[in-house]
């Protein structure tokens, strides 16, 4: 190995977080210590106008290491550590590994500040679904958006009743986040419309290796329809009109795009918005007793009927 060769190999587990004894590393490398010490001075002087990184020195173990300003704001990286965890839609691996990236544009004093704060959080971190790997996916899914590619695709459905083929065509237009998981908003080939996913119930995935173009009319806005989906997009798009004796908040803050039409004595609002069915019944039924439902009347009658099927259970 040529010195050049060693100094790089040096720098490389240097930038790769490791602290070297670099005297005690001439053994290893069959050089002499004084060879070492040079070495280290050489990489020394390469980071005196570097801005980014600079060598540190543990005076009880006679290693040195690499230390950064912080790249971000202390603030910023915890925020962001603590959305990724919160969110839970990582797998435990991919928590850790996105985590220890955002760390490591800390330096090394911030960085112990932030694991302290995020210890706890972390050790109880359990994700959603079947700790499946999500970040393969969403690359695949991100070529597929960029190139415009056509697949064939099977998918698990959340509905049990629903008619949904073995395989289906489409393009992937847009991927977002919302409430744990990731979607995709997809056009379908067949069917001439566009419809929301769920990233992690694609079940077998084959790229067609051919564009497929999208009529304008069928390019759906990401941002409109999600001011219209709440978990689920199926079934069909309506208006409507709960009375309220919760928070309004808790309410507003669930249902895009919806607001306050009339506030009543007794401490209940009026909300009025638009969702997809499916959606709107999952939503009306985890309120309880908190809702009414005011329009229109196919929501009414899909609730009472959910209710009465519910209810049949605990004769």
């Amino acid at each position: 190995m040529t010195s050049q060769e060693r100094i790089v190999q040096l720098l490389f587990r240097l930038l790769d977080g490791e602290s070297i004894n670099f005297r005690a590393e001439a053994r290893d490398y069959g050089c002499s210590e004084r060879t070492m010490t040079r070495d280290q001075a050489v990489i020394a002087d390469a980071l005196v106008h570097e801005t980014e990184f600079e060598m540190g020195y543990k005076a009880n173990t006679h290693q040195h290491y690499l230390d950064r300003e912080d790249q971000i704001l202390q603030a910023e990286a915890l925020a962001l550590i603590k959305l990724v965890i919160g969110t839970r839609a990582l797998s435990r691996a991919e928590m850790q590994r996105v985590t220890h990236h955002l760390l490591n544009m800390l330096s090394l004093k911030t960085q112990k500040a932030v694991k302290k704060t995020i210890a706890t959080t972390m050790a109880a971190y359990i994700p959603v679904g079947a700790d499946q790997k999500i970040l393969p996916r969403l690359a695949k899914f991100s070529d597929y958006i960029i190139d415009k590619q056509a697949i064939k695709f099977s998918y698990q459905s959340s509905v049990p009743q629903g008619n949904h083929p073995q395989f289906q065509v489409g393009r992937p237009l847009s991927l977002y986040f919302a409430d744990y998981y990731f979607y995709v908003v997809m056009y379908l080939e067949d069917n001439n419309r566009s419809v929301v996913f769920r990233l992690d119930r694609f079940d077998k995935v084959k790229s067609l290796n051919r564009q497929l173009e999208v009529p304008a009319d069928k390019k759906t806005d990401e941002g409109a329809l999600r001011q219209k989906t709440y978990l689920l997009n199926g079934g069909y798009e309506l208006h409507y009109r709960f009375r309220y004796w919760g928070y309004p908040q808790t309410a507003l803050d669930k249902l895009p795009k919806s607001q306050v039409t009339h506030r009543h004595d007794d401490g209940s609002v009026t909300i009025e918005g638009d969702l997809f069915s499916q959606g709107a019944l999952l939503w009306v039924l985890g309120q309880g007793a908190l809702i009414k439902v005011l329009a229109p009347q196919t929501l009414i009658n899909d609730v009472k009927a959910t209710l009465q099927k519910t209810l049949a259970y605990y004769d």
